[in-house]
């Protein structure tokens, strides 16, 4: 998040300096941006007169407004918290608060619920080794970015709503979701909707394009002694239909015909996949394959293939994680 500091409130360091060196130190472990419109007057204000390590905040002053002015656009926060005496809440992306309400808001670390947070934080590790993204790995590394467990896709809304009785600033709550899509195409109903629930509460979800997590699992993360057949199947299967493909549960048998049942919002797609493949597709991965993420960095070749459907949703993921930072 981007940070701006009113006049008033450098002006009164004997009521609100524990608020301001508490964001000041969030600032300089590089968890937020600092934002400043007058280096000069910041320098001079009381708040920076009276700190004992001037010297060590005026650089770190000095460097965030240099870079605000060689490089105006590099902010990319959606919020700017203005630490202030006049108002408080926002006007749309930038938030106005009195000093310990954005001293709440500033040092509380951000949470991300996912639906598993030990197999679903793992994929996040992951992605964020490949791509090198330091800001992302150094916020879990930090403590500035939370797992936080939903336990199922319908916990979400549940999940985060606690989490606002607990006083946790909605601005410091993301959800990353699977779309359950069972086809290329809109989002399931029930996925939008609790979106749209979540949506006014004020927490903001990101919806993975495929149906679920383990479908980002590249292929050398699936091959097995006890899948090897599945695997194989697998591969004769083009991406859309790997996208939406069970890869936990797999196909279901007709209990009718013994033979592998298609749901019927997936027959079109799976059309064109043999009775033979089909039938070795029973039974999928298995409940465990999304501890296949073990947090360390993937083939980046290979999860690039992987998601050429849509090829840049990973790194949109983590720009959207960075920015909430």
């Amino acid at each position: 998040m981007r940070v701006r500091f009113a006049e008033e409130v450098l002006a009164a360091p004997d009521r609100y300096g524990k608020d301001l060196n508490a964001i000041a130190d969030r600032l300089g472990c590089g968890q937020h941006e600092w934002e400043i419109d007058d280096l000069d007057a910041l320098l001079g204000s009381a708040w920076m007169l009276g700190r004992p390590d001037w010297d060590s905040l005026d650089e770190l002053a000095t460097k965030s407004f240099r870079a605000s002015v060689d490089s105006p656009a590099r902010a990319i926060s959606p919020y700017t918290v203005v630490v202030t005496l006049v108002g408080q809440g926002g006007e749309g992306r930038i938030l106005r608060h009195q000093p310990a309400d954005a001293r709440r808001i500033l040092t509380s670390a951000l949470r991300l619920i996912l639906e598993n947070a030990t197999s679903d934080g793992d994929f996040v590790r992951s992605v964020a080794a490949t791509w090198k993204h330091s800001a992302v790995n150094d916020a879990i590394a930090g403590g500035w970015l939370v797992f936080e467990q939903a336990g199922g896709s319908g916990e979400f809304v549940k999940r985060a709503t606690a989490f606002l009785a607990q006083q946790v600033p909605a601005v410091r709550l993301l959800c990353l979701m699977d779309s359950d899509r069972l086809t290329p195409g809109p989002l399931p109903k029930t996925t939008a909707a609790r979106c749209a629930e979540l949506n006014s509460l004020g927490v903001v979800a990101f919806v993975l394009g495929k149906r679920e997590v383990e479908n980002y699992l590249p292929p050398s993360k699936l091959d097995s002694k006890q899948r090897h057949a599945v695997y194989v199947s697998w591969l004769t299967l083009n991406r859309e239909q790997q996208d939406h493909y069970d890869m936990k549960h797999g196909f279901d048998t007709d209990p009718a015909t013994g033979k592998a049942s298609v749901l019927p919002e997936q027959r079109a797609l799976f059309a064109d996949v043999s009775e033979w493949h089909r039938g070795r597709l029973l039974g999928g991965f298995g409940k465990a394959i999304g501890e296949r993420f073990d947090g360390t960095a993937l083939n980046l070749d290979e999860l690039e293939f992987c998601c050429r459907t849509e090829p840049d949703e990973l790194r949109r993921l983590l720009q959207w994680l960075e920015a909430a930072l």
